[in-house]
């Protein structure tokens, strides 16, 4: 616990060398304990509206999506509802995950209603999770499936649910692992958490159930509006999420965890400031609000700079290096560059 107590900021990931440990406690004693509190103090009047401002825009854009015709405006919607319904599970992370808005049930209700329409148990996304941050850099990091992402075929595949479902259930691994899938039943040996994870799974049934019956009253905003969103939308923000998180990066540097992706207005409001550069503070501090990652990120950016990040910020370059150049996941990509033409 960093910080003294009544401050939620340990951080849980843990680096094969003990490097993060040590790079945590000297932005500590850079900052210094006064602001690193600030910097985690709550609001729940804004975090009380993210969730507001979320549910209404999707439902805003299943709205459009099932009236407008189809056209660039309706295209544009279509690609921002995968965006929002991404927003879900973003809001779920930061507020329910990390923080425990509200205690450990409400927490419970809210990540159970922003991550239902996902398809996906709470409390499976939140147990995995966790485990990313606390193994991040060692074989047991949950989100070792990534590492599947090595052809540009697959990378493309990617894109598509099905892509998702078999690169996470590691069915194309070109690798003989005993490495559990993402998300699948040998993570859980814990019989509380296995009860949860099936009442969650009901949950999503009697979910699907409800709108398969609205979509024989409503089919365009049901179908249009949701489904098209959340089948073939949602993949292509996931996978820019993850060249975001952890593509590009210096596996050995701490200050360089995560793509360090010049982030804007524009990119932390599509990804809740979670991605790029606001990512590498958020596996320092995962418990800083949202709204406080752009002051932290201030704070902390030249620090980064110091200790040698490679910051980036063309999307283009990122994207060309991912699927045409077919940079390999978790990896330094300059260095592997210098190394080819070396």
């Amino acid at each position: 616990m960093v910080g003294g107590k009544g401050i939620k900021c340990r951080s849980l990931l843990l680096m094969n060398d003990g490097t993060h440990q040590e790079a945590m406690r000297y932005i500590h004693d850079r900052l210094g304990r006064e602001l690193i509190l600030k910097l985690h103090k709550e609001n729940y009047i804004y975090d009380a509206l993210a969730m507001l401002l979320i549910w209404m825009t999707l439902f805003v854009l299943i709205y459009l999506l099932g009236s407008l015709p189809i056209g660039w405006i309706w295209f544009c919607c279509f690609i921002l509802q995968g965006f929002v319904l991404q927003l879900l599970g973003f809001c779920s992370h930061d507020l329910f995950t990390h923080r425990r808005v509200g205690g450990p049930l409400i927490a419970r209700i809210g990540s159970i209603l922003c991550l239902t329409p996902l398809l996906v148990s709470a409390t499976a996304v939140m147990k995995t999770h966790l485990e990313h941050h606390r193994y991040f850099g060692t074989e047991n990091d949950s989100e070792a499936y990534k590492r599947d992402l090595d052809r540009r075929w697959v990378k493309f595949f990617f894109l598509s649910l099905p892509g998702i479902l078999l690169v996470t259930s590691r069915k194309l691994s070109r690798q003989s692992t005993g490495e559990s899938a993402y998300m699948g039943k040998a993570r859980y040996q814990d019989a509380e958490i296995v009860k949860k994870i099936s009442s969650e799974q009901k949950i999503i049934i009697i979910f699907l159930v409800c709108l398969l019956g609205l979509a024989f009253v409503w089919p365009s905003y049901i179908l249009s509006g949701y489904f098209m969103p959340l089948f073939f939308a949602l993949p292509l923000a996931s996978t820019l999420r993850t060249i975001l998180e952890h593509a590009d990066i210096q596996p050995n540097n701490p200050y360089n965890s995560s793509t360090n992706y010049k982030t804007g207005p524009v990119s932390r409001l599509l990804f809740f400031w979670d991605s790029g550069d606001c990512h590498i503070v958020h596996h320092f501090f995962p418990a800083i609000p949202f709204y406080r990652i752009s002051d932290a990120l201030q704070l902390m950016s030249p620090i980064f700079q110091e200790q040698g990040a490679i910051e980036q910020r063309s999307i283009a370059k990122i994207l060309y290096g991912w699927f045409i150049e077919n940079k390999t996941h978790g990896t330094n990509w300059l260095q592997s560059a210098q190394q080819k033409h070396g």
